[in-house]
C-alpha cells in the first residue's frame, strides 16, 4: 500500500430480510448458506424447521453483502441481529466467524479472527445508516 493511503474498511450492505417465501427466489448459492446458517445457528434444524422457529419468536433472517470497495468478502447471515453466521462470500466456506447474543465471535482456529474488530465496527456502522 501507498504511503498516505488507507486501507478501506469493511462495509456491510443493508439488509436483505428473508421470509419463508422468499427461500426459493434465492440465488442457488444464498439458499445452500442460508440452509448451512440455519444448522449450524439452531443446533441442525432444517432451514424450514428454522424458519417456524423464528417466525413463532417474531424474528426473521437478514442477508447482509459485506465489502471492501468493490470487493465482495463475505455473505452475512443473521437472525434479528441476535446470531448467526459469516460465509466466504459466493461460496459455501463457513468462516467460523458466528454472531451469539448480538456479539461476533470466532470459533477457536478460525483463519478470520484477526478481523472480528473490523466486522463488529462495520456492522454497527451499518445499524448507524439504516438508523439516519
Amino acid at each position: 500500500m501507498l504511503a498516505g493511503m488507507s486501507k478501506k474498511a469493511l462495509e456491510f450492505s443493508l439488509p436483505r430480510r428473508i421470509s419463508k417465501d422468499d427461500i426459493a427466489g434465492l440465488a442457488p448459492m444464498l439458499q445452500k448458506q442460508l440452509t448451512r446458517a440455519a444448522a449450524k445457528s439452531f443446533r441442525g434444524m432444517t432451514l424450514d424447521e428454522a424458519m417456524d422457529n423464528i417466525a413463532r419468536d417474531d424474528m426473521y433472517w437478514e442477508h447482509f453483502r459485506v465489502t471492501r470497495g468493490a470487493e465482495p468478502i463475505y455473505d452475512a447471515w443473521l437472525v434479528s441481529g441476535d446470531c448467526g453466521r459469516l460465509f466466504e462470500a459466493d461460496t459455501v466456506t463457513d468462516t467460523r466467524i458466528f454472531m451469539v447474543q448480538s456479539t461476533f465471535k470466532a470459533s477457536k482456529g478460525s483463519a478470520h479472527a484477526d478481523r472480528l474488530p473490523e466486522i463488529a465496527e462495520a456492522y454497527v456502522e451499518m445499524i448507524r445508516r439504516k438508523r439516519r
